[in-house]
């Protein structure tokens, strides 16, 4: 740099370097120079024209250049050397090639946040707000929490339905599983479910609840045991007991035990039928029998009488009736029976060709006008048979006495027969006796009948001897008759 001095002006005496210059002088040419500016001072410097402008002096960065990065949170100024770097925050990752830089969220998962998107079988999504659907279809799908609640402030919700839509015979399952991880005991429950509501004094109140548990817990031998609580009180502390008990049985298969009520005051109702098809135990006595009326009367500890068996064993007291007969006969190898004389007249002469033992079986049709030497019944009742006693003449031969019953409405009249059954039947005995021999006196029984008399039957007596040796005999016929 040089200086002429103006000689109209004061004269100058010498020239001196300032700040950052260097040179000087007192006399003749003077030259000071410029130092190339650093970071700590002024001095001559050059513009890179990628990164600056100059204009008539004026120096400003090229706009290609970055100045200033603005944020949602503060601003990050230009570094030296015109570079900076984007970092991504957690599930954000950044990158960069020639002029771009790119941002991307990472995919969400189980241990890092990022993008994800939303299954719109289970979500629903509005303007960036998420919402699960308020239906949804779930694959097999296991929840690990100790604790899932469902709540709702509208009325009869929330609702749990568990729906099968497949087109067989079987359905939805809601299954309570108990896995302790050692080997299971009597007495551990399986599964809860408890209902709680509020009391009158706003109080939450456990009001009933169902337990299951193991009965018995021996391998190939379990037994299980589902117990319904409900809530009972003694007027100052309430508890829930046992309303009804099911339990199985080990070792008896297909026996399944129910207790129902709680305590001896308990009531119990069946609205409807009570079928019970082996036993009713009352005060330790079990009874497997209701007697009707339309049964015969059993006399034992097990049996029960309606109000119509109760009455009819009440009625049923009867009157025994006796009729005797007595006989002789000497018709061989066939029943025989009074003549037309009657059986007063002792000689039974008359030869049915007859000689069946069969009682409701053997029969014989007599002449209408037979109907009276018999006897009549007078009143409804009942036959019972006869005892009788017999003895041969002169031969020791075994015979038999019977009675032959008809209906009274068939004897009526002069013309035709009527048929007659044997209905009781026997023959000599004498067991017991001094002598076995027919031909003194032996006795002829048949009490084992219960045949039904109508007022108006006829029973006509009879003898059968195997030849014809005379016999003789007397039978007394045994009637009941309900005492009114």
């Amino acid at each position: 740099m040089k200086f002429i001095p103006n000689t109209d002006a004061a004269d100058i005496t010498g020239v001196t370097a300032g700040t950052n210059l260097s040179g000087g002088g007192v006399s003749g040419d003077v030259t000071i120079s410029l130092a190339d500016a650093s970071t700590s001072a002024k001095g001559a410097a050059s513009f890179a024209s990628a990164d600056f402008g100059v204009s008539s002096g004026a120096v400003s960065l090229s706009d290609a250049v970055v100045k200033a990065i603005g944020s949602d949170s503060g601003t990050a100024n230009s570094p030296e050397g015109h570079s900076f770097t984007i970092t991504g925050g957690e599930g954000i990752d950044t990158s960069g090639a020639d002029s771009t830089i790119t941002i991307a969220g990472e995919e969400a998962s189980t241990s890092n946040k990022g993008v994800a998107s939303f299954d719109s079988n289970h979500f629903v999504a509005s303007s960036g707000a998420i919402s699960l659907a308020t239906s949804m279809t779930l694959a097999s799908t296991t929840i690990t929490n100790t604790d899932l609640r469902w709540t709702s402030a509208t009325s009869e919700k929330p609702l749990i339905s568990i729906t099968n839509t497949t087109n067989d015979t079987k359905a939805g399952t809601l299954k309570f599983k108990k896995d302790k991880g050692s080997a299971g005991a009597d007495g551990d429950d399986i599964g809860t479910i408890l209902f709680t509501g509020d009391n009158a004094a706003q109080e939450q109140t456990d009001f009933a609840s169902i337990i299951a548990e193991i009965s018995e817990a021996d391998d190939t031998d379990e037994a299980g045991k589902l117990t319904l609580n409900v809530a009972e009180s003694d007027g100052s502390t309430s508890a829930l007991s046992p309303g009804l008990v099911l339990e199985g049985e080990h070792a008896t298969d297909g026996q399944v035990d129910a207790t129902i009520g709680n305590g001896s005051a308990s009531t119990t109702t069946v609205a409807g039928d009570l079928s019970v098809t082996t036993g009713l135990i009352l005060d330790s006595v079990d009874v497997t029998t209701i007697q009707t009326g339309s049964e015969s009367f059993t006399d034992n500890d097990t049996s029960l009488m309606t109000s119509a068996a109760i009455q009819d064993k009440v009625q049923a007291h009867y009157s025994y009736q006796y009729t005797n007969f007595i006989g002789n006969s000497d018709i061989a190898t066939n029943w025989a029976h009074p003549s037309v004389s009657g059986a007063n007249a002792h000689n039974w002469n008359v030869d049915t060709g007859e000689a069946g033992t069969t009682v409701n079986s053997t029969n014989i049709d007599l002449g209408r006008s037979y109907s009276t030497i018999g006897f009549t019944v007078p009143f409804t009742g009942v036959l019972v048979g006869f005892y009788g006693t017999m003895r041969n003449n002169n031969n020791s031969n075994q015979g038999a006495l019977g009675l032959f019953h008809t209906a009274g409405s068939g004897v009526w009249g002069t013309t035709g027969t009527a048929n007659y059954k044997l209905q009781a039947y026997a023959v000599q005995g004498y067991a017991g006796g001094a002598g076995s021999n027919y031909k003194g006196g032996c006795y002829v029984v048949d009490l084992s009948r219960s045949l039904a008399l109508t007022a108006g039957d006829i029973i006509i007596p009879a003898v059968l001897e195997a030849t014809a040796d005379k016999v003789y005999f007397q039978i007394t016929m045994v009637i009941k008759t309900l005492i009114p």
